[in-house]
C-alpha cells in the first residue's frame, strides 16, 4: 500500500531497477509511477488509521494493510491512468 511520496519514490525505484533501461518495460513503469504520482496529488494519501497489536510479540506495530485494501487502491490507480488516457486521446481525435 501507498501511503506517502516516499513509498511511492521506493517501490518506482524498486520497479525501475528490475527492468532493462529502455526496454517497453521499463517506459511503462516510467508512465504508470508518473500517472501515479498525478493521481496522489489529486487524491491525496489514504490516512493510516490501522489498529496496533495490543500483545504478543508485535505489541505496538500497526496491523497490515489487507490484500483488499491494496487492490482497490491499484484498481482506483488503474481507473485514473485509463480515464487521464482516454482524454487525451479524445483531444488529440478533435484536431
Amino acid at each position: 500500500m501507498i501511503t506517502s511520496f516516499e513509498s511511492l519514490a521506493e517501490r518506482r525505484l524498486i520497479t525501475l531497477n528490475y527492468h532493462k533501461k529502455d526496454s517497453q518495460q521499463y517506459i511503462n513503469s516510467l508512465n504508470y509511477f508518473e500517472y501515479a504520482r498525478m493521481y496522489f496529488e489529486k487524491n491525496g494519501f489514504p490516512d493510516d488509521n490501522r489498529r496496533v497489536y495490543q500483545s504478543g510479540k508485535r505489541k505496538g506495530q500497526k496491523v497490515s494493510w489487507s490484500d483488499k485494501e491494496e487492490k482497490q487502491q491499484k484498481d482506483d490507480i488503474r481507473k485514473f491512468i485509463y480515464e487521464k488516457q482516454l482524454q487525451k486521446f479524445k483531444g488529440r481525435r478533435k484536431s
